[in-house]
């Protein structure tokens, strides 16, 4: 009976979300992902409300779109589609509730209209039967939907003061309707360099006498993204919102007209590229670009990433450090200190961290191989790994067998890891995280079974990479569970479960080889 009755109170509620109700701009048909009735981890079903239908359709992305009632959300992935139809009244505006902040898309696009965000919230303003979304560079997890119909009453601004002053009338969160707005001004300062990993730039422009933020702007029919610098004057278009108290053009407006009237200031020499550098304020970007510099390794910030293709190391350039941050290229899996070389990339102070910007380039480099002894015993692993500097790793791939002692993140169905902090013989005080801890074959689910069943007190034997990680020492993401000894009720452990064939411990390398490239 307490079933049946819950599964009435859902329903009501269900329903409740979906009922349509009667505005100012017409009627509203509020929908909730709770109606795709869908069970966790499938693709979802067509939403209906009224004469609205949400659909979903994977596109490009390489993961299939998902309903996870864990979280109660549809996550769409980067490619894929979302398309809103109404087969009665036109869409005026919808509104898209996302789980948070990071979960708006990454600069989705749409196939008519204006689209914007703000916060945990993606708004689409325009005129349409059918308004399809597609999903940028990171997920749009959708909790519900506001569908307006009708055409409403749209003000009409047409002067740049009209335009401005009306911005600035806005409420925090709130978007300037009857855009786009198409506006010229003078770059007052660059936010944000030109990212070659996102092909954006942020900047501010005054126009009126009042600052406007281009936030992530992109090429449009002027491509000179990668050349402004204060002082340019620049004519942008785009959607127009405060956001927490900051009057800007939203994510993906475009650069229309661009004309260089700042002091397109050059360094060319090394001393002068290092040294502009070295005088930029937090936050800042070195105009110009993009640099190019030659160094010689001092540290693997973090190791080679086969996924991304990618390493983070930091280089001294006439006596000065600079991070290379997510430096890409052919030789970046190899590259170790002392090893001297060649980067291209724009140069940015990031939080006080001078640093060549994610997207850096690896233009050539001079490796060589020298010999080196890799800790191989317990005690020779745990001494190297507390010895490491902040945000710094050891060569190799390592295993260590402890007791958990902390649960940190439980495990996620989703991402089938997680997180433990062990505790190895003879090192109570030198714990070791183990982060987003996961399987050999993830699609075993025998073996998923046991991450999900770990607790505190279970012995348990782990493979992986090794860091210190702003002061934490831990294995890195996608560590592996090599053996697992449950306790029990006791306390004491029972026989080991051999989870996967133990990967390699170390290596090293033998010789001394110079090699160019």
């Amino acid at each position: 009976m307490k079933k049946i009755i819950s599964l009435l109170l859902s329903a009501l509620i269900v329903c409740a979300l979906l009922t349509a109700f009667v505005s100012a701009a017409g009627s509203v048909e509020q929908i909730s992902v709770t109606n795709s009735n869908a069970a966790n981890g499938d693709a979802p079903s067509t939403l209906t409300s009224g004469t609205v239908s949400v659909s979903f359709n994977n596109g490009t992305a390489s993961t299939s779109t998902r309903y996870w009632s864990n979280g109660t959300e549809i996550r769409c992935y980067s490619g894929s589609t979302v398309t809103i139809s109404s087969s009665g009244e036109k869409i005026s505006s919808i509104e898209i509730s996302c789980t948070g902040d990071g979960y708006v898309g990454g600069s989705p696009t749409v196939n008519t209209g204006a689209l914007s965000a703000s916060g945990s919230i993606v708004t689409w303003i325009g005129s349409a039967s059918t308004v399809t979304i597609t999903v940028g560079s990171k997920q749009l997890r959708i909790t519900s939907l506001s569908v307006v119909l009708g055409d409403a009453e749209t003000p009409s601004y047409n002067t740049p003061k009209e335009i401005v002053d009306a911005l600035y009338e806005l409420a925090e969160g709130a978007t300037l309707p009857g855009g786009p707005y198409t506006l010229t001004g003078v770059v007052t300062s660059v936010n944000d360099a030109w990212s070659t990993q996102y092909n954006n730039i942020t900047v501010t422009i005054e126009v009126e006498g009042k600052s406007i933020k281009c936030f992530r702007m992109i090429n449009g029919q002027s491509d000179k993204c990668t050349e402004i610098v204060e002082g340019d004057t620049i004519t942008v278009t785009g959607t127009l919102k405060n956001y927490q108290g900051t009057r800007e053009f939203d994510m993906g407006c475009k650069l229309d007209a661009y004309e260089a009237t700042g002091n397109h200031v050059t360094y060319s020499t090394p001393a002068e590229i290092v040294t502009a550098l070295y005088q930029l304020s937090e936050g800042a970007s070195l105009p110009g670009g993009p640099y190019t510099l030659t160094g010689t390794v001092k540290k693997i910030n973090t190791p080679y990433n086969a996924d991304n293709k990618d390493v983070t190391i930091t280089i001294e350039v006439e006596g000065k450090e600079i991070q290379c941050y997510k430096l890409t290229g052919d030789g970046v899996d190899i590259i170790d200190t002392d090893d001297t070389v060649k980067v291209t990339g724009y140069l940015k102070d990031y939080r006080g961290t001078k640093e060549f910007d994610a997207g850096c380039t690896l233009d050539s480099y001079t490796h060589i191989e020298k010999e080196e002894k890799l800790p191989e015993t317990v005690d020779e692993i745990m001494e190297a790994l507390y010895a490491l500097e902040n945000d710094s790793a050891l060569k190799g791939t390592y295993q260590l067998k402890g007791k958990i002692t902390k649960i940190n993140t439980k495990y996620d169905k989703g991402y089938k890891n997680v997180t433990v902090t062990i505790e190895v013989e003879g090192y109570s005080d030198k714990p070791v995280m183990c982060y987003r801890l996961t399987v050999e074959n993830k699609d075993n689910q025998k073996e998923l079974n046991k991450l999900s069943k770990l607790k505190v007190g279970d012995e348990i034997t782990v493979s992986g990479s090794l860091k210190n990680y702003q002061g934490t020492r831990e294995f890195d993401a996608g560590c592996k569970l090599v053996d697992y000894n449950p306790t029990t009720g006791d306390g004491t452990t029972i026989a080991a479960v051999t989870v996967a064939a133990v990967t390699l411990i170390g290596c090293c390398l033998i010789g001394k080889k110079k090699t160019e490239r």
